[in-house]
């Protein structure tokens, strides 16, 4: 049987078996909503997986004891209530009485205990059950490390305990005041105590073989052919689950077929790919309902500059040495640089919304009513537009009469490697490149465009300090500003500002590590934020790095507002439906920005 033929008859499967979810009067199932994937869950257990997969599964079936709200703030689930110590190393939560365990058939099957989370953690840390969220336990929990490496064998010495049947305690290795933030991550999340121990390494192999306690239980796991998810009545939060059927059907071919099936009804959403996106915005029937995602903070990018650079001889490294440790230089670079052009090369319909002059995204981390970007000398950075041609043009006169009287010939060659196997990089590098050169002149930089390998392309240019200025990326991976500096602490293979050996980079590098060491010693959340704020600004305002943009998830049509679910700072907005309504129609383009809008002025104010 021929693809079309298969793909033709799974959409026809489709239509059939979600009927009543399309037409009125079809009691639960007028609620559903319907998508259509190809990326398969390779497990439902959550206690050994964090791949995307396989938690945007996990992230409806379960509840631990806190959950973001839509704002990014955390907030009681399972927990009550929580007490912290005054050196932030030991946290205690009370867990809300009557909340069930329900299996698949929704029927409820035991009570939630402190139990469940201790089974759990100890589940996760057996090194024999290969868990990917063992970096969530470890250098944070006491003892967690000891334990998976064998140096202690106790597990009751690990530093989570039942107080009773109701109360947990977690002792952490050192002082961590963003802990709460941590809880809210899969790694954390409990299992029954009673079936996770009977069952061990056949827990969750199926919809049968696990108990949930989240907002949906899986009452169909078919795998690629069909996931159905039921509203659980047994949900301690279920007036805020407004779905009532979620209905997830496999076919290879989903990003291919889906915009079609969203046409016809047969889906509730679909991602618009850049190969007909330019036609949905064009056509009369799709032009209106085709919108971007909301920001994606998990990543963020910047242009970094290579303070150790190792490249070929022919691209004169030792030239960018002595430009790259000059702040004037540098400075020019960073005010010459047209972020919204570069950007729009990537996203030609709403650059806007990506672009970010600071390294921490907008909209992750507050203090009261404050955003983190609008602290101290961040607010004034986050106002800053670019470009700004005097200032640019201020600041190569001043580099060109110092780099001269250093030894170092113009025009400064600069080497910008890009991935091919990234969409558009080669178009972005382009207009960067053009748009310095331009501003600048080229009797002052020329900067030489050079596609790497579209497979190993990090080890390659970056990780081996193989370029002048290229756009990097990273995550962070806790919950709080100080996560954004990994790239350029000691030891770092994003800009190597460690390697630098410029005095005065030398020195303004030693000053901002002893910034990002002070703010990271303080405990109290204002003064703390206060304190990473300014070390960021020092980065920032040095030009040491060139903040860029948030990353993207890529256009989508649906029927439902985004930002009516939980969102992270770590992650972006929740796949969980908790919380999201079903819409009668597809949001609309307008409807999305005026969402949006009005969700990051709330964040941020």
């Amino acid at each position: 049987m021929s693809k079309r033929i298969i793909a033709f008859s799974l959409c026809l499967t489709l239509a059939v078996a979600l009927m009543a979810g399309c037409q009125p009067g079809g009691g639960s199932d007028e609620a559903a909503y319907r998508r259509v994937y190809s990326g398969e869950a390779t497990t439902l257990n959550y206690l050994t997986s964090g791949t995307v997969n396989d938690t945007r599964v996990a992230e409806n079936l379960i509840d631990t004891l806190v959950e973001y709200d839509i704002y990014g703030n955390i907030v009681m689930a399972l927990a009550e209530k929580y007490e912290v110590s005054d050196d932030y190393k030991v946290w205690t939560f009370t867990i809300k009485d009557g909340h069930k365990w329900v299996n698949h058939k929704g029927e409820v099957m035991a009570d939630i205990t402190a139990e469940d989370w201790i089974v759990s953690a100890e589940y996760v840390l057996n090194p024999a059950n290969s868990s990917s969220n063992l970096r969530v336990w470890q250098d944070l929990i006491l003892n967690a490390t000891a334990y998976v490496t064998g140096e202690i064998t106790d597990f009751s010495q690990v530093g989570i305990k039942a107080l009773d049947e109701k109360t947990l305690q977690y002792t952490l290795e050192d002082s961590i005041p963003y802990f709460l933030h941590s809880l809210a991550r899969n790694g954390h999340w409990p299992a029954y105590h009673v079936q996770l121990k009977e069952l061990g390494a056949n827990f969750a192999l199926d919809n049968e073989s696990m108990y949930f306690n989240g907002p949906y239980y899986l009452s169909k796991f078919a795998p690629q052919e069909e996931r159905v998810y039921l509203k659980n009545e047994n949900y301690w939060d279920k007036d805020k689950v407004y779905i009532d059927k979620y209905v997830e059907i496999y076919n290879a071919e989903a990003q291919v077929l889906a915009p079609d099936m969203f046409l016809r009804g047969e889906v509730d959403e679909a991602e618009i790919s850049s190969a007909i996106l330019s036609n949905w915005l064009e056509r009369s029937d799709t032009k209106d309902i085709v919108t971007p995602s909301p920001p994606d903070t998990s990543y963020m990018y910047y242009y970094g500059f290579n303070y150790d650079p190792l490249f070929d001889a022919e691209y004169e490294p030792e030239n960018w040495r002595k430009a790259v440790n000059n702040e004037n230089f540098r400075q020019s670079i960073y005010w010459a640089m047209d972020k919204m052009r570069a950007k729009s090369t990537m996203d030609p319909y709403n650059p806007e919304i990506f672009i970010s002059n600071t390294i921490t995204p907008a909209t992750s981390f507050k203090d009261g009513n404050t955003d983190f970007v609008n602290i101290g000398a961040l607010a004034e950075i986050s106002d800053r537009t670019f470009p700004q041609k005097d200032k640019a043009l201020d600041y190569k006169a001043k580099a060109i009469a110092e780099l001269t009287a250093a030894g170092a010939t113009f025009p400064v060659k600069i080497l910008m490697p890009y991935n091919p196997g990234t969409t558009d990089w080669d178009k972005e590098v382009l207009m960067v490149a053009q748009d310095l050169e331009n501003t600048l002149g080229k009797d002052y930089i020329k900067c030489i465009i050079e596609a790497g390998p579209s497979t190993g392309f990090l080890d390659a240019a970056r990780r081996s300090g193989k370029y002048a200025l290229m756009k990097l990326n990273n995550s962070n991976s806790i919950a709080d500003p100080a996560g954004w500096q990994v790239a350029f602490a000691v030891g770092n293979n994003w800009t190597f500002l460690d390697k630098a050996d410029g005095p005065e980079t030398i020195a303004l590098r030693e000053e901002y590590y002893r910034l990002c060491a002070e703010g990271k010693a303080i405990l109290e959340q204002t003064e703390r934020y206060e304190a990473l704020a300014e070390a960021e600004a020092y980065l920032i305002n040095h030009a040491l790095v060139i903040p860029f943009s948030t990353d993207t998830y890529g256009y989508m049509v649906r029927r439902i507002n985004s930002f009516e679910r939980k969102y992270s700072p770590l992650s972006g907005h929740s796949k969980s439906l908790k919380g999201a309504r079903l819409l009668d129609e597809p949001i609309t383009s307008e409807e999305f920005m005026a969402s949006y809008e009005k969700w990051r002025d709330e964040v941020m104010n």
